[in-house]
């Protein structure tokens, strides 16, 4: 038996089988059957991908250089000379003229120069090929066939453990067939970790040593709430986990029987909830958990699952089986949020850290209005079905949504369409909190995002996940939010995952929030704390932090008033 430690990031208890995970393996393992088509498309293929691997690569320095500073960015100079040496396109070029595909004849390249590396004297030489590999995983990874993946058949009872998963990787996981995800790199924010927490997968990252101390098939056991994970669990151990794990399942079943669309708290005060969803199996188990509507449907994943490029029609589609599926309650959907640093799709080694603002979120889809009329369009034709309503991602300021709302006439125009559609704006930037006055003021309704919020505020320390929400800055910002919202008379929601926190539910109904948002498994506990939290006490806590300047402070006030669902995880089996 071997037990290692990370950080918890979805809660819950899994045990199964592992499925280990290099990505950079596959790759290249897939690569080398790939067919081929004509040497001419073939060359198109490859520069098209080397393409894609040179503005992500940019964009990841650029990330670095901002986060870190110009040392740190350069470490990637290495491999933009490798993918833009003419002997790297020379010998993909000459492997395609002999008939193979564009995948095979970039590992070609690569073990070619790899092996060119690895034989020099030089010492700093030799090392550079670490950096060729790396460039040829960059450009497969936007050549390899996705039904290739390994998840797309994956065993019962699978627990994937990986170096790391990027959004490419989890589109293939499913609810009910993988029982745990470890990484070995990530953090609270990551698309793994959001999407682990949606489905009810549990899931650790941080966990260094998983890959090397692991094999296929070896029995292993995920502890979502403590960070720990056990391979060939025995013994004791196996008796300790086994009991957590009913007295999750049992906390679980008794949170699941308070049902309806909204709660309220011991002193009456409604309190909605919502669910944030990327996918469309998403939206069918947030109507089964009786949610209160959609409070963020993140559409780059619809994107994601479909290849990059979705139909007018395709979208309308979905939206219009969202709005079926709510029957009436709120859908709030989020334009395409990409960005040069998200490049489609969504440029999967770059961290979540973005480049400018004004390149990002509502900037960004106003500059492409290719990518901005047919989702409009598509909301517009699907919103006769129910309750949609259209969220803008990364607003600064007013001019943003009034430009939004001009291209809507002009869309709803075209189509001969009266536009009776909520238009609401994320808070996610500190300059939307220097001008949120204006902002509520044109907005239809606001929303927080925390997540991307935190990242402004802190840069490179959003790694640190949830330990920076308890920064006073972070939480005086909430409180600037709620204020300004309640001046103008805008309803305001929280969809960062925050929201789905037991930890902070008292907190943020004290600060004043009415509506969160969150992962649809996350509803049971959140909904069973609001239920037995006084609002009156939620509001002296939040008077209480609002006052401390620490992060430290914070974090030992909340500790002080542990909220009801870790109360019940804890006393579920009469033990306390």
């Amino acid at each position: 038996m071997r037990v290692f430690r990370g950080t918890p990031v979805s809660p819950g208890y899994g045990q199964g089988r592992a499925v280990p995970y290099r990505r950079r393996e596959h790759l290249f393992s897939a690569a080398s059957s790939a067919g081929a088509e004509d040497s001419t498309t073939e060359v198109r293929r490859a520069e098209a991908a080397r393409t894609a691997a040179r503005r992500e690569l940019e964009a990841l320095a650029r990330s670095l250089k901002e986060s870190y500073g110009l040392d740190e960015a350069h470490i990637f100079h290495a491999q933009f000379l490798i993918l833009e040496d003419d002997l790297f396109t020379g010998l993909i070029h000459a492997a395609v003229t002999k008939g193979r595909s564009a995948e095979a004849a970039v590992v070609e390249a690569v073990r070619q120069i790899e092996e060119m590396f690895r034989e020099h004297v030089d010492p700093y030489l030799r090392e550079r090929a670490v950096d060729v590999r790396d460039v040829g995983a960059r450009v497969l990874g936007h050549l390899v066939d996705k039904c290739s993946h390994p998840f797309a058949r994956l065993p019962d009872a699978a627990v994937i453990v990986a170096d790391q998963l990027f959004p490419s990787d989890t589109i293939f996981l499913k609810r009910g067939r993988v029982r745990g995800i470890v990484t070995a790199q990530g953090s609270d924010n990551s698309h793994a970790a959001i999407l682990a927490r949606a489905l009810g997968i549990p899931a650790v990252t941080e966990v260094d040593g998983i890959l090397d101390g692991c094999a296929p098939g070896d029995a292993i056991a995920v502890d979502g709430e403590t960070g720990e994970v056990i391979l060939h669990i025995e013994g004791t151990a196996q008796a300790d986990y086994l009991q957590h794990a009913r007295r999750y399942r049992t906390a679980l079943e008794e949170a699941r029987q308070i049902a309806g669309h909204s709660v309220r708290t011991r002193d009456g005060v409604a309190i909605s909830l919502l669910a944030n969803v990327d996918r469309e199996e998403d939206i069918e188990e947030a109507a089964k958990l009786q949610v209160a509507g959609i409070g963020l449907f993140r559409t780059e994943f619809l994107f994601l699952a479909e290849g990059g490029e979705v139909s007018g029609a395709r979208q309308a589609e979905v939206y219009r089986r969202a709005a079926q599926w709510m029957r009436g309650r709120p859908v709030t959907i989020r334009i395409l949020d990409l960005a040069p640093d998200k490049a489609l799709l969504l440029s999967e080694d770059v961290p979540q850290m973005r480049s400018a603002i004004r390149d990002c979120g509502v900037h960004y889809a106003l500059a492409h209005p290719e990518i901005l009329r047919p989702q409009l369009r598509a909301i517009l034709r699907a919103a006769p079905e129910g309750d949609l309503r259209i969220l803008l991602p990364g607003v600064t300021g007013a001019l943003e949504i009034d430009a939004v709302r001009a291209f809507l006439q002009k869309v709803a125009d075209e189509l001969g369409r009266e536009v009776r559609i909520p238009v609401g704006a994320m808070i996610e930037t500190p300059a939307a909190l220097f001008m949120l006055d204006a902002i509520a003021e044109r907005a239809d309704f606001l929303s927080l995002g925390t997540n991307d919020l935190l990242c402004h505020l802190f840069g490179s320390e959003r790694q640190r996940g949830k330990e920076t929400a308890y920064e006073p800055s972070f939480l005086r910002a909430i409180h600037l939010t709620v204020r300004a919202a309640q001046a103008k008379g805008k309803p305001l929601s929280i969809c960062g995952e925050l929201a789905g926190d037991p930890a902070f539910t008292a907190l943020l109904i004290g600060l004043g929030i009415r509506e969160l948002s969150m992962s649809p498994e996350r509803l049971p506990e959140v909904r069973y704390n609001v239920s037995r939290i006084s609002a009156d006490e939620a509001t002296a806590l939040a008077r209480g932090v609002l006052n401390v300047q620490t992060a430290s402070d914070v974090e030992r006030l909340l500790s002080e008033n542990v909220d009801p669902w870790h109360k019940l995880l804890g006393d579920s089996d009469g033990t306390g």
